[in-house]
């Protein structure tokens, strides 16, 4: 069941149906495909389709909270009005949820997301009852890692200036000894030279490699997609791209390291943005941070 309130009609709360079939990478990972229809959005009717991502930073237990990421296609059009144009276009939505087991694999999904449909800036609350997955085959599931950091962005090329610091917390789930699957999200408050000031999620899934030196130090190195959800000015909606990065961890304690990085992100957004005072280049930008890892 979904929730939702639709911004082109005055933010009214609406039912509609959600279905989600998906796989588990591990205890920390799931991907999956998310297809809703809301049959009545005010003077609307809608459907939407999404690829989302949920990690779960305390691997899958009884009680299960975990961060959820998606990105897909939104589409709403008039019931009664042909000559009033449909909204359709890309979609994305942030938010977190609550899994919990029922009886046996059976369980219950509560989330909260925050969406961007076509443009509207949308909010859901989603019930659904779930299988529980069973983890895929040949999948590690040794303990997963948890980074929190603060950095420092430098523009490189692209009209976005960064005014804060960059805030960043990103998973990994272990594949080996030396491999995972790295999923970053970072917050970053911007703006351009003649004015426009807006801030973005950063989302970053990623295959990391980690080699250890002679001492406690561990060097680790990814790359993957980039995709960017800016809820306005010129690049608003979803952009993607692609990033880099290397760090360096050293260990504090048993639980706890500190984490040292550099990455480097891309995003492509010269042949989308319809605003001549910021066309021009893609938005290229080093991003240096630290933190600790758990």
């Amino acid at each position: 069941m979904s929730v939702l309130e639709f911004d082109l009609a005055n933010d009214q709360p609406y039912h509609g149906l959600s279905a989600r079939a998906g796989v588990a990478l591990g205890r920390y990972l799931d991907l999956s495909l998310l297809g809703q229809r809301w049959p009545r959005l005010g003077d609307f009717e809608a459907f939407a389709a999404e690829m989302e991502a949920a990690v779960h930073p305390l691997g899958r237990t009884r009680i299960s909270p975990y961060l959820l990421v998606g990105f897909g296609y939104f589409s709403a059009k008039s019931r009664s009005n042909a000559g009033i144009p449909p909204n359709r276009g890309n979609a994305a939505s942030f938010g977190l949820g609550v899994e919990g087991r029922v009886y046996g694999r059976l369980g219950l999904r509560v989330e909260g997301t925050a969406r961007l449909d076509a443009g509207a800036f949308d909010d859901e609350l989603r019930l659904m009852a779930t299988v529980l997955p069973q983890p895929a085959v040949g999948l590690s599931r040794g303990r997963a890692e948890t980074i929190v950091s603060v950095g420092a962005m430098a523009t490189v090329t692209g009209p976005w200036r960064p005014v804060e610091p960059v805030y960043s917390l990103e998973f990994a789930m272990p594949l080996g000894a030396a491999r995972a699957l790295q999923v970053g999200t970072s917050l970053v408050h911007w703006r351009t030279a003649n004015g426009w000031d807006t801030r973005a999620v950063l989302f970053s899934p990623a295959y990391r490699v980690t080699a250890r030196t002679s001492g406690a130090l561990r060097l680790s190195a990814w790359a993957g997609p980039l995709a960017s959800l800016m809820l306005e000015g010129p690049d608003n909606g979803v952009r993607g791209g692609a990033a880099v990065g290397f760090s360096v961890n050293r260990p504090l304690s048993i639980r706890a390291g500190a984490h040292v990085g550099v990455n480097a992100v891309w995003l492509v957004r010269k042949s989308f943005t319809s605003f001549r005072s910021v066309a021009g280049e893609d938005q290229r930008a080093v991003v240096v941070r630290a933190g600790l890892a758990f």
